[in-house]
C-alpha cells in the first residue's frame, strides 16, 4: 500500500504523542534512584513542549 506524500509526512508528527506516553509511562514505573531518572524527567517535560507547540502550529495551519 503506497502512502501519499502527506501520509509520510504527518508520520513523524503523530509519533510525538505517542513517544510521550511511552516515555510518561516508563517515568512512573521507574525506580526513583535510578540513574536515568533526572534524564528522563529532563526528556519528558523537553517533549511535553514539543507536541505543545507542534499541536498549536497545526491548530495555525488548519486555520488558514
Amino acid at each position: 500500500m503506497a502512502l501519499s506524500l502527506e501520509n509520510m509526512l504527518i508520520m513523524p508528527v503523530q509519533r510525538l504523542p505517542r513517544y510521550l506516553i511511552l516515555l510518561t509511562e516508563y517515568e512512573k514505573n521507574l525506580v526513583p534512584n535510578h540513574p536515568d531518572a533526572a534524564n528522563l524527567k529532563k526528556a519528558v517535560t523537553l517533549l511535553e513542549k514539543v507536541v505543545s507547540q507542534v499541536n498549536e502550529t497545526m491548530k495555525l495551519t488548519e486555520a488558514l
